[in-house]
């Protein structure tokens, strides 16, 4: 009986592989976290030793992968390893994060450990590793939530338009009942207007003609009163 071997499963394109915080002065790494290859430790030490000692960003392209070092003023550098296909955004939230988390937990107190290759590992590893999984989880990115939104509200139109082609429905034909429509909605608003200026003439004549009458009668009033008085 043959037995087929089972394929490794091959890594998971499109994500953060690696972090770190390292000592830009001494040129240790304090703590890392892995999850791609065994040569992105490597990777990590080769770029932090071409780092030269003042703050920047810089990107690297190594084979199928980018490395994004952030060199800071108070000396560390935190590094991000990423397919290369991967959002340059993500990286750049990642060393934010690292960078923020980093200083929080830890102040000025690295120095005095800087000069001990992974002196932080077993206290901010797994940190890293929890900032990993975070930024490879599409759901955390929200530039991606809104231009998933963006394409599922595209998909939504161009199925209204496939159904109203499956109806029989021409583009032309809902533009000319659109025209038809707007043309009876304007006759209607000047039968509205001439109306409303009809019934404004005739309430002002009968204005009139109740004013005109009002004044004979109390003309005809005034005289009789006078012819009974004389």
């Amino acid at each position: 009986i043959l037995f087929k071997k089972k394929k490794k499963k091959a890594h998971h394109s499109m994500s953060l592989q690696y972090g770190a915080v390292a000592s830009g002065l001494n040129k240790l790494v304090l703590a890392e976290h892995n999850v791609g290859g065994s040569s992105n430790g490597m990777i990590a030490r080769g770029v932090l030793d071409r780092l030269d000692p003042i703050p920047q960003q810089k990107v690297y392209a190594f084979q199928q992968l980018k490395v994004y070092a952030t060199y800071t003023e108070e000396g560390l550098v935190y590094i991000a390893i990423a397919d290369e296909a991967y959002q340059t955004r993500g990286a750049i939230y990642l060393l934010r994060d690292l960078e923020s988390m980093f200083l929080a937990s830890f102040g000025e107190t690295w120095r005095e450990a800087a000069d001990t290759e992974l002196s932080f590992q077993e206290t901010f590893s797994r940190t890293i590793d929890q900032k990993l999984k975070f930024w490879n989880d599409p759901r955390n990115d929200k530039f991606h939530e809104a231009k998933e939104k963006i394409k599922n509200t595209k998909q939504v139109l161009v199925e209204d338009i496939d159904h109203l082609i499956a109806r029989g429905e021409k583009v032309e034909d809902m533009v000319e009942r659109t025209a038809l429509l707007e043309t009876q909605a304007k006759t209607y608003k000047k039968e509205a207007k001439k109306t409303k200026a009809k019934m404004w003439c005739k309430q002002r004549k009968m204005c009139i003609c109740g004013t005109i009458i009002a004044v004979v009668v109390v003309g005809a009033l005034v005289a009789i009163i006078i012819g009974v008085a004389g």
